[in-house]
């Protein structure tokens, strides 16, 4: 609800409150979808899922970050868990990333699909929506990590370290480092999807 709400506003400059309604309104769109076909509802959400990817590919990309610290970054530190910030810090991202609504989604998925209740069928039916859950975990773990990657770069690169508000992320951190257009686009494009 957030990312659409100010998505809208960073898109289209209508106030945090028309944004709120607006991301309500395509959310029921969306909502309204489920009884329908839902291989289009599926589809729409690969296509919501592939814009986020893509988005952040090519952010990335502009902001160029220095893949040698994001590799180090990710070996453990006994040393900096012992600590009572950057182990907060840590379960928080470990909360963000394990993605419930996304195990949500597949425990509703799994209910919808037509299977024969033969116990050949059914274990077929189990494995492969374990193959696709699995496989949307990772997908959402690598848009995380690139959301995580493109803050550390846009931060490092600043030497911005007070940041309130996501209006700030943007101001303050995106556009003095990949310039106005092509970044609000793009930032706002993915908080939508």
């Amino acid at each position: 609800m957030l990312g659409g709400e100010i998505a809208f506003h960073l898109l289209f400059s209508v106030s945090l409150l028309w944004g709120v309604i607006l991301t309500a309104f395509d959310t029921l769109i969306v909502l309204g979808l489920k009884g329908k076909n839902f291989r289009d509802l599926e589809a729409i959400m690969l296509g919501l899922i592939a814009t986020i990817g893509m988005g952040y590919i090519v952010e990335l990309a502009l902001v160029k970050p220095h893949w040698p610290a994001v590799a180090a970054g990710l070996v453990p530190s006994l040393s900096t868990l012992s600590e009572r910030e950057p182990l907060y810090l840590a379960i928080g991202i470990f909360g963000t990333m394990l993605m419930r609504h996304n195990l949500y989604l597949h425990s509703s998925i799994v209910q919808t699909r037509v299977v024969h209740r033969d116990q050949k069928s059914l274990a077929s039916a189990i494995g492969l929506s374990r193959l696709d859950t699995i496989e949307f975990l990772i997908l959402a773990l690598l848009i995380n990590a690139a959301i995580l990657i493109l803050a550390a770069s846009a931060f490092h690169a600043t030497r911005h370290t007070q940041v309130t508000e996501i209006e700030d992320a943007y101001n303050k951190l995106l556009a003095p480092i990949v310039g106005t257009g092509l970044a609000a686009i793009l930032f706002a494009v993915t908080l939508f999807a």
